[in-house]
């Protein structure tokens, strides 16, 4: 390895140590806020073995549960997880053909969401996942057992989320489910979901991704798993800029040496 990169790696290694003691890591937090729910639910995953060709669902998490589990300043979105449901859930691996899925800060709450998509919708929505086919993992690890968070899906763009500005919206499109070759021996996946007064979630879907008007609506939601990366802080941008600086500086001494 050349003097040039070991330079590199060196001060590479001085920013990232640098974040780390600033607080620079990841935060996740579960929605209902005790990570547990008490019912289970097919949508909008689990529910393409009847052959609907489409679905359009929107779920609404309250932003006083993301507490004081976030900055001040708010924090970039980078994945989403859900789980199986801990009485029927089951082991499974399959892939939604084409999904876009969108989140938005939105005014709505989960007792106003309204039945019509694009009134939900805030002024910062954002396609987080781009349309294209989605790999889902159910993991199960027995009947009354709190389940791992394996369906994961790792947004492609993340999203700025401060919740001082609004409830967030997951908006998902599912323009083709599941094609399985063999419904005789379909999949139904249950997952985890929470269905209460003051759970601080609610949703509406319908059965066509193209229907303006939700055809259902009530207060259950899945229990959700957010991870967020704090936004860098000045002091962090500098901590980089500094380490480009040295390692500037310390090519310019390479330079001269020769």
């Amino acid at each position: 390895m050349s003097k040039v990169c070991i330079h590199f790696l060196v001060a590479m290694v001085f920013v990232l140590v640098a974040d780390e003691a600033l607080g620079f890591i990841s935060a996740t937090v579960p929605v209902p806020s005790a990570g547990v729910g008490n019912t289970f639910t097919t949508t909008p995953f689990g529910s393409f073995v009847d052959g609907m060709p489409s679905m359009r669902y929107q779920q609404i998490y309250s932003s006083p549960f993301f507490g004081a589990a976030l900055p001040e300043e708010g924090a970039m979105l980078t994945r989403i997880s859900f789980r199986m449901d801990e009485m029927f859930g089951r082991d499974f691996q399959e892939t939604v053909e084409n999904v876009q899925i969108n989140v938005s800060t939105t005014q709505k709450t989960p007792q106003s969401l309204s039945s019509v998509y694009s009134e939900n919708v805030g002024l910062d929505d954002a396609v987080v996942f781009s349309l294209g086919p989605l790999e889902l993992i159910g993991d199960f690890h027995g009947s009354d057992e709190l389940q791992f968070w394996s369906s994961t899906i790792n947004l492609q763009e993340p999203f700025f989320f401060y919740p001082a500005h609004g409830n967030l919206l997951l908006d998902i499109r599912i323009y083709e489910g599941w094609v399985r070759e063999d419904f005789e021996d379909p999949i139904t996946v249950y997952y985890d979901a929470a269905d209460s007064e003051f759970d601080g979630v609610a949703r509406i879907w319908s059965d066509s991704v193209n229907d303006s008007v939700a055809e259902f609506s009530d207060t259950v939601g899945l229990v959700t798993l957010f991870t967020f990366r704090p936004v860098p802080e000045p002091s962090t941008l500098l901590l980089w800029g500094l380490g480009a600086v040295a390692l500037t500086f310390l090519l310019g001494i390479k330079r001269r040496s020769r």
